[in-house]
């Protein structure tokens, strides 16, 4: 096999393993697969940290590029979930989820 077509089959292989999400520009960021996990709890955290009323962690690139894409499935997919600032928590209870009836 040439070395063409071992660096295409290389390329191939190694682009399965990766999470792509296309940009405005045209261009297309692109991520290992484990670093979906990663960038799921860090919105876990961020989402966390606002209902708590504590300082709210800087975004994942990947969150970064979600919400920049050009495509509607990851603009709107639950790695685009920013917390919003103008939302406080709740000053009765802070870190504590509302009785159930």
């Amino acid at each position: 096999m040439a070395l063409r077509g071992r660096l295409r089959r290389l390329e191939r292989a190694t682009e399965q393993d990766m999470i792509s999400i296309p940009q405005t520009g045209g261009t297309v960021k692109k991520f290992p697969a484990s670093e979906g996990l990663d960038a799921f709890l860090s919105g876990m955290s961020r989402l966390r940290a606002q209902h708590l009323g504590d300082e709210i962690p800087p975004e994942h690139p990947l969150t970064t590029a979600a919400i920049n894409s050009s495509d509607a499935k990851w603009r709107e997919s639950f790695f685009a979930l920013t917390p919003n600032p103008e939302v406080k928590p709740d000053e009765a209870s802070p870190g504590q989820d509302p009785p159930r009836s």
